[in-house]
């Protein structure tokens, strides 16, 4: 009842296989979730640039036309919605791209645990979420700056006084 010799080493040779299958598995999805993340940083640099070339040539448009009051609060209004919409889209943005080092952070570790700590790897995902956190609070404030500036600016307009 106990198991043939030949067993052994086709069970050995099957758990061989399926462990090759995992690391495979993992490295697939470790390079997939590293080229996903490098595309989203360099998409939201680009998406950032946009935003931030269009909100300057409609404030410019608006300081050097001489705009009435109104029409000037109508294009602030619309800078302020864009913004605050593209401001709940970065942080949705930032949040997924902190997941992703997440899961690159532990899909390193599923490939070689004692590569990851001869590296210090722990340390190096520790840095990356620190960079990601300070970009993504800088660019927030910016943002925000912009959107308290535009507020401010309309306030002015609509009082009929000259913006500085």
């Amino acid at each position: 009842m106990g198991e043939s010799a030949q067993d052994i080493p086709a069970k050995s040779e099957r758990a061989l296989s399926q462990e090759r299958n995992y690391v495979d598995t993992i490295r697939f999805i470790h390079e997939f979730q590293q080229k996903t993340y490098w595309e989203g940083v360099g998409m939201l640099t680009r998406v950032m640039a946009f935003y931030l070339a269009v909100t300057s040539f409609l404030f410019g448009y608006i300081l050097t036309k001489g705009l009435s009051p109104r029409l000037s609060v109508l294009f602030v209004g619309v800078a302020v919605a864009v913004s605050t919409i593209f401001l709940v889209v970065l942080v949705a943005w930032a949040w997924g791209l902190t997941r992703i080092v997440d899961l690159l952070d532990s899909l390193t570790l599923g490939l070689d645990r004692q590569a990851y700590e001869d590296l210090r790897m722990k340390a190096q995902f520790r840095t990356w979420r620190r960079i990601n956190r300070v970009v993504i609070v800088g660019t927030v404030l910016v943002v925000v700056v912009i959107i308290a500036g535009l507020l401010l600016w309309g306030r002015w307009a609509t009082q009929g006084q000259a913006a500085p």
